[in-house]
């Protein structure tokens, strides 16, 4: 399995989980306090609204159609109405990595990051963001790790 087969794979498990559903580590999905939002008890996403989650499950469920240009805009309009959401930019950010536009990826995972710094799988991808990153501009193989 090429490393990017490896990664679409792995991805695939995450998609499958919106916000923390089916719950994993006690997580729950609940009103907020304000009855303004959803958010996931015991999870760093926030869900802003109905909206949104049902933006976010479309967007999802055309990852898995493979219809990866389709969902490529439908994060799109969810990033326009909020562009540091977490979960939207590590769509993004994975839907570059899988186009092998490490730069976009980056940027993507970044802005993930930097919104739930402790997910750890905007880390992992970031990671291997990164590496693909080093290895396309020949650094590791300076190295002779490439």
């Amino acid at each position: 399995m090429s490393g990017s087969q490896h990664a679409a794979h792995a991805w695939a498990r995450w998609v499958l989980i919106p916000f923390g559903y089916p719950p994993r580590g006690g997580s729950r999905l609940a009103l907020s306090p304000d009855g303004r939002s959803l958010v996931v008890v015991g999870a760093d996403v926030k869900v802003n609204n109905l909206r949104e989650l049902i933006g976010m499950a479309r967007a999802k469920s055309l990852i898995l159609r493979g219809s990866t240009v389709e969902a490529q805009a439908a994060f799109e309009r969810l990033a326009a109405a909020d562009p540091k959401h977490p979960e939207v930019n590590f769509h993004l950010g994975m839907l570059a990595y899988l186009r092998d536009d490490t730069a976009a990826a980056l940027r993507y995972l970044e802005t993930a990051l930097a919104a739930a710094p402790n997910e750890g799988r905007y880390h992992y991808y970031y990671g291997h963001a990164q590496g693909r990153s080093a290895q396309k501009a020949g650094v590791l193989s300076k190295f002779g790790h490439a």
